[in-house]
């Protein structure tokens, strides 16, 4: 609501303080907003989205992997029906997109490290640093679990193909985009982390 109102993302005007948890997810909820939509309806709709594609991605993975339809679904429903995993998909955080879009950087990486481009490299490249980033942004711990694989990618891009293109493709949209997030914190609270 203060961001609406010109403040930024704080718990009240004035304050110095970090107004959220999510980065992405609040300017997510911020875009709602400013739309003139109901927020709850919004969120449960970016959370059910995400939680279905999620759903159906891991099908479609765990279908390639095993080479039955039955045996993926079977995995994807018992992982999805858990209670406890289920109950975000309307929790009204960030947990449902956060999911989706880790999902999403391993599947471009696997595809990177085995040679298979959706499209082509520069594309591959490019979707990977921008899913990077929305992720790192969604939640800054998303670090974590990019660390090792992020090697293994630059890894493969040194022993394979470094060429000045897939080098920017890989690196540019991710340094854009949390360049961003740490010049709007830094301008806005005067640190990078909440």
């Amino acid at each position: 609501k203060w961001a609406l109102r010109g403040h930024g993302l704080v718990w009240f005007p004035g304050s110095s303080e970090f107004g959220y948890t999510n980065f992405f997810y609040a300017f997510v909820l911020w875009g709602i907003s400013y739309l003139g939509l109901s927020i709850p309806l919004g969120s449960d709709v970016v959370n059910l989205t995400a939680f279905l594609a999620s759903f159906f991605i891991s099908i479609f993975v765990l279908k390639k992997t095993t080479k039955s339809f039955f045996i993926a679904l079977f995995f994807a429903a018992t992982i999805f029906t858990q209670f406890t995993f289920s109950s975000y998909a309307t929790g009204g955080l960030e947990t449902s997109l956060h999911l989706f879009l880790l999902i999403c950087c391993f599947i471009l990486i696997y595809k990177i490290f085995i040679n298979e481009y959706f499209f082509n490299k520069i594309f591959t490249y490019f979707s990977l640093s921008t899913f990077t980033a929305v992720l790192v942004l969604t939640r800054l711990d998303s670090v974590i679990y990019l660390f090792f694989p992020s090697l293994l990618i630059l890894w493969t891009l040194y022993k394979k193909d470094l060429t000045v293109k897939n080098f920017l493709a890989l690196c540019m949209p991710s340094s854009i985009l949390i360049g961003f997030y740490f010049v709007y914190t830094l301008r806005q609270y005067g640190t990078f982390i909440p």
